[in-house]
């Protein structure tokens, strides 16, 4: 049996109860550290060239792939894949999910490209890259794959002569595995670290890029506007793509 919250149809909506936790992260790494002289305030510039989107849109893969690795790391921990532990096999697909994101088409102007990683990566594992991409593709996202299946049958009664009469009733044998075996988590947490390992050095490569881009044009008079720290997130926003 599962614990289940019966929904009150004459609650009022409070945020502050029945809201969602937004967190807003602004990490940020010196460049070309400068003193701070007293009096003076930081104040983040919003920068906006294809190479300052970029360097956003790659910290958002590294938080998936730091998502993943945590996700498959606590189901690792908990034994054998088992699709009866419902929290190994959430933290199994959420994890698959998240690795998966990094690859696939969206909205965000970087994904990472197995091809190139495969011959650029030490420890890329090419074979449970596609593993993990069928994973998501054929049975975590979409039932496609025989990981699941299902076959209905009628319950008849044999007698010592094996005569065969009804028993009046019907079921469903139903077959369900998460997908994948223990050894390939540990395969996959390891593989995700190596890639995680280039795009953070991916990463401090543009980092400088950037601030090197920023620093011309801040020293040609160039003007920038001050950068949102908070973006509040519209739930009616849902079923729209987001501005590159």
């Amino acid at each position: 049996m599962t614990d289940s919250v019966e929904p009150d149809p004459n609650a009022v909506y409070d945020p502050l109860v029945d809201g969602e936790i937004l967190t807003v992260g602004t990490p940020f790494t010196w460049v070309n550290p400068v003193r701070i002289e007293a009096g003076e305030s930081m104040v983040p510039l919003l920068l906006r060239s294809a190479k300052a989107r970029s360097f956003a849109a790659l910290h958002l893969v590294s938080g998936d792939l730091s998502f993943a690795t945590q996700c498959l790391s606590k189901a690792y921990a908990r034994g054998k894949p088992d699709i009866s532990d419902i929290e190994a096999r959430a933290l199994i697909s959420a994890g698959v999910i998240a690795y998966a994101r990094c690859f696939k088409t969206g909205v965000r102007i970087e994904r990472l490209n197995a091809d190139t990683l495969s011959n650029s990566v030490a420890g890329f594992d090419l074979e449970i890259h596609e593993y993990l991409i069928a994973l998501r593709d054929k049975h975590v996202a979409h039932s496609v794959n025989n990981f699941e299946d299902a076959e209905t049958f009628a319950m008849t009664l044999a007698s010592p002569q094996a005569q065969l009469r009804d028993a009046g009733a019907v079921g469903a044998i139903i077959k369900q595995s998460i997908g994948i075996a223990r050894l390939r988590v540990r395969k996959a947490i390891a593989h995700i670290s190596s890639v995680m390992t280039y795009v953070d050095a991916d990463l401090d490569t543009r980092r400088h890029e950037v601030y090197a881009e920023f620093k011309e044009s801040f020293e040609k008079g160039e003007t920038f506007a001050a950068a949102p720290l908070l973006k509040a997130t519209d739930p009616k926003s849902v079923w729209r793509s987001r501005d590159r």
